[in-house]
């Protein structure tokens, strides 16, 4: 099934809700907003006639002007950048209602010639998916899924860095929004011990050279308990549920994008090690016992940190340190010695 063509965005009516927006609870006139926008009366009547279409609320009084009441909590591209006074990144902005994978988009997007910071956004995913292929669950409307395209100058052996480094951005956002995140390595953002967030980088590669990344980002925003499969109520947890409270999808999108500008920002600039310091103030595994699985092998040891490739370090329980660079975490905590396995497993190397 081919996908639904995307939102077109309509860049008048972006500036027009960011004047709206800016104006609070406060009335303003047709003709301020004509000044404000350097734009004929005509086209501002009809950018208010458009942002209604799109389902904003205004009230209007004749002596007053015109009152912005409520906005969409959807992830158009005029509601995304009008939360805020920039647009750090998302442009070409590429925004479906239902799409199988955002991932899958944005490597046809990068194929064909898409500019670094392009992004795939979908209020649902059919066939959303996570590492090692497992699916992704995306309840519609309640979600942030998309994906990020970027044309990295790094090595293929450094792509994980692109996961840390969106892990990162993720937990800034959080907690601009007063929340506490922890960072599960490799790729899971978690609030109270549960995750809130999974991330995916794929890339296309030559063996020395990384031609371009995906990062696919899905992030628990208003999802509620019910919401989620029985099985996951226990593992998943949403900022709604974290915070007490429901919060702008739109609004959160344009933080993180900013976010991930930053933190890409650094490895670009050659300063991962201060990118991998942040990671380090927010992990959730460095210093712990760990059982790492790897395929049929299982590894159990101590998370020491992380090194310049973005692997975890592993002090395994026969003495020597291992470099793991693909593998899940399954819990955090220590195991039974006598269920560990007594004979040494080999580093493995390769790309998560």
């Amino acid at each position: 099934m081919k996908p639904n063509r995307p939102y077109r965005e309509d860049p008048e009516a972006t500036r027009l809700l960011r004047v709206l927006r800016g104006c609070g609870d406060a009335f303003v006139s047709t003709s301020d907003l004509v000044r404000v926008l350097k734009r004929p009366r005509r086209s501002v009547e009809k950018g208010l006639r458009r942002l209604r279409s799109l389902g904003c609320v205004l009230e209007e009084q004749a002596s007053a002007g015109h009152r912005l009441l409520e906005v969409p909590d959807a992830l158009r591209s005029e509601f995304v950048f009008s939360s805020g006074p920039e647009e750090p990144w998302g442009h070409p902005f590429h925004a479906y209602d239902s799409v199988t994978s955002t991932n899958d988009l944005c490597h046809a997007l990068a194929r064909n010639g898409a500019p670094e910071g392009a992004v795939v956004v979908a209020e649902n995913q059919r066939k959303g998916r996570g590492r090692l292929g497992r699916s992704w669950a995306s309840p519609k409307g309640k979600m942030l899924c998309f994906s990020l395209l970027l044309r990295p100058q790094l090595p293929p052996r450094r792509m994980s860095l692109l996961t840390l480094a969106s892990a990162v951005a993720v937990a800034e956002a959080l907690e601009e929004g007063r929340a506490n995140p922890g960072i599960k390595w490799p790729n899971d953002v978690e609030l109270d011990g549960r995750k809130v967030c999974g991330i995916l980088t794929e890339g296309q590669a030559d063996p020395d050279r990384l031609h371009y990344a995906v990062v696919g980002v899905g992030i628990n925003l208003n999802v509620e308990p019910k919401d989620f499969p029985p099985e996951l109520r226990e593992k998943a947890i949403s900022l709604r549920e974290h915070l007490g409270r429901p919060v702008s999808r739109a609004a959160f999108f344009l933080t993180l994008l900013r976010r991930f500008r930053e933190a890409y920002g650094l490895l670009a600039a050659g300063k991962g090690e201060r990118l991998l310091k942040e990671w380090r103030l927010r992990s959730t595994v460095l210093g712990r016992q760990v059982r790492i699985r790897q395929g049929d092998r299982t590894l159990f040891g101590q998370a020491l940190d992380v090194d310049a490739q973005g692997a975890l370090l592993v002090r395994t329980d026969w003495g020597f340190t291992e470099a793991v660079t693909a593998g899940d975490v399954e819990n955090l905590r220590l195991v039974d010695p006598a269920s560990r396995r007594h004979r040494p497993v080999s580093a493995t190397r390769g790309r998560l």
